[in-house]
């Protein structure tokens, strides 16, 4: 049985070109650190354990993981930085990619870190076969636990789906 836990990236700074010319470096706010640390630690009593984080190349991504890797107690070497988890990558690819890596590589209980609409396509792809088949959304900081014998698509089970304010109060 495969793990799958989608987290999406917390709170970021709104797009602004003056700040951000390149919307890949936009951070994490304060507060959105803040509240997703509070996140992570209720979400260590719900996710399987896991020993990699992988994630989207984008900083609020980059920084949501390192959060995440504190609260579930992983070392910072756990994240590893996947260019298909890019949200202007199609969800599909980010699929082949995980279902053809090499088994020693791909964990059996993994975590990915991403965006949205991305994110509830890929959990369409996971769970219903196709990227828009199931309408999901997550909101920031929130996160969901699919399980599946093989990264097949429509092979995954939704266990459950989770708000930020949900996997605090989880703390």
């Amino acid at each position: 049985m495969i793990h799958i836990l989608l987290v999406r990236h917390g709170q970021a700074g709104k797009p602004d070109p003056a700040l951000w010319p390149d919307d890949d470096l936009r951070p994490l706010t304060g507060k959105g650190r803040k509240a997703f640390k509070h996140a992570a630690r209720g979400l260590r009593s719900q996710a399987p354990d896991s020993s990699r984080i992988l994630t989207s190349p984008a900083l609020r991504t980059l920084q949501t993981a390192e959060v995440l890797a504190d609260g579930l107690r992983l070392d910072k070497k756990a994240i590893r930085i996947v260019p298909e988890l890019h949200h202007g990558i199609a969800p599909a690819k980010a699929l082949e990619t995980l279902a053809h890596m090499h088994p020693k590589r791909l964990p059996r209980s993994m975590v990915l870190v991403g965006h949205e609409p991305w994110l509830g396509e890929f959990l369409s792809l996971l769970i219903a076969g196709g990227a828009k088949y199931a309408s999901t959304a997550l909101d920031k900081g929130g996160a969901c636990l699919v399980e599946a014998e093989s990264l097949d698509r429509g092979k995954g089970v939704l266990r459950w789906l989770l708000t930020q304010e949900q996997l605090r109060d989880l703390a």
